[in-house]
């Protein structure tokens, strides 16, 4: 059940302008009744800083939907740098004690700025802060932001150059456990250089569409500030340009970010080779799919140094221990084989003769006849030339067994009382799984 929380947001945004002669103006903080205060001492450094310049997954994602958003109307991605990441995961930390754009000192949030040395120059500059608190992941919030007039005109402000994007989680006895923050910052003394990408190559194919590759991807763009120093945001496909979704081959995009350009290559995708641990099974076998499907459905493991032997004969205590595995039976261990023989002789499956034995095609028919209570149903064997070898106290089973689709044939013999491959034995396994007991 989807756990619901009481949700509030919040948005301030400041712009100062610097002309010779003039005093700073500021835009008064907004009054609100909404939060929790915490007495702390006066200011001078009272406040405990977090020092945390992380970007975690929450935070990102705040980042890219901001940024998505923001290119959706025209306007530039938003960065971040490790100074205004701190105030972002600053302010997010204490809207657990107090839910306002003051600080729990009562000071205004454009302190924490000063508190982390972020640097402000130029002929004019500007800051703003969004704030929320209960929301429970990026896109919820993002949304709650961007259906709130206040907060919007933050997110959309063509002035911003940078933003940290703040999330931290508190004491599930806070009065808010989970808060947001999005602290922005422009500055006409901003200038972007030596972009680069963590990844250069990846991989994708035709009718790939370029958000979701990059999302998957996440692909981190940094570059240069010429006041804040290294800066990053995550590629999105907005970014992009020269990308063709319904070409094949290989295509080599641009990549741009405040001027400047990288390259990103985007190769075919190879098919992902299944995970089978076994050195001697390959897609190239007729049986890859029955042995992937009896080893992922622990039905049937190898036989030890990395190897399946699809080509060896399965034992008759080899087929007890899958018949009791798919009965539900936990049949491991050292004694694994005394346990599978006493499950099949209870089960009345077998009666648990020649353990070690290899087992023919017609007593795994007779075995799989007796696990589903010797049905009734008969197919015709007489199409088959080899139709005499088969044993007499097996013609029901086997009848069965080719009416189930079980045993298939091949040159237009059963062969019966040959011996079944583990290969073989994987094959009508897996038919038998899928078509009969299901």
């Amino acid at each position: 059940m989807k756990r619901k929380c009481l949700a509030w947001i919040l948005a301030l945004v400041m712009t100062l302008t610097l002309l010779p002669g003039a005093a700073l103006a500021a835009a008064p903080l907004q009054e609100m009744d909404n939060g929790e205060t915490v007495q702390w001492s006066a200011r001078s450094g009272q406040i405990p800083l977090i020092d945390d310049a992380s970007v975690r997954g929450d935070s990102w994602n705040v980042l890219r939907l901001t940024n998505q958003h923001r290119m959706s109307l025209g306007l530039d991605p938003l960065s971040t740098f490790d100074s205004l990441q701190k105030v972002a995961n600053q302010r997010a930390y204490e809207i657990q004690f107090v839910f306002s754009h003051s600080r729990p000192d009562g000071s205004d949030f454009d302190t924490a700025l000063r508190d982390y040395n972020v640097s402000n120059t130029g002929s004019w500059y500007s800051w703003g802060e969004n704030i929320a608190a209960g929301y429970l992941n990026a896109a919820e919030v993002v949304d709650g932001w961007l259906n709130s007039p206040g907060h919007r005109s933050n997110i959309e402000n063509d002035g911003f150059v940078h933003m940290g994007a703040g999330f931290y989680t508190g004491s599930p006895s806070a009065v808010y456990s989970y808060g947001w923050s999005q602290n922005f910052l422009g500055s006409s003394s901003c200038r972007v250089s030596s972009l680069q990408l963590s990844q250069t190559v990846i991989a994708g194919g035709q009718g790939a569409d370029l958000e979701e590759l990059l999302t998957q991807a996440d692909i981190v763009v940094t570059a240069t500030c010429s006041q804040h120093g290294t800066c990053k945001l995550p590629l999105i496909a907005a970014m992009c340009s020269g990308y063709r979704e319904n070409e094949a081959g290989e295509q080599i995009i641009t990549v741009r970010y405040g001027g400047q350009t990288a390259q990103l290559t985007i190769v075919p995708q190879q098919p992902a080779e299944p995970d089978l641990p076994f050195a001697d099974v390959s897609e190239k076998n007729w049986f890859f799919d029955e042995v992937q499907y009896v080893y992922e459905n622990e039905l049937m493991s190898g036989t030890g140094g990395g190897a399946f032997e699809p080509n060896s004969n399965l034992t008759r205590v080899m087929a007890w221990t899958i018949l009791a595995r798919i009965d539900g039976e936990t049949v491991s261990g050292s004694a694994w084989e005394e346990d599978a023989r006493n499950w099949a002789m209870a089960s009345g499956v077998s009666d648990g003769t020649n353990p070690r034995s290899s087992i023919s095609r017609q007593e795994l028919a007779a075995m799989l006849w007796r696990y589903v209570n010797q049905p009734g149903n008969r197919a015709s064997l007489d199409g088959f030339s080899d139709v005499d070898e088969v044993a007499g106290w097996a013609a029901e089973a086997m009848s069965w067994a080719v009416d189930a689709g079980l045993i298939q044939g091949s040159n237009n013999k059963l062969n019966p009382r040959g011996n079944a491959t583990r290969a073989e034995a994987a094959a009508i396994l897996m038919r038998f799984c899928e078509n009969v007991v299901k």
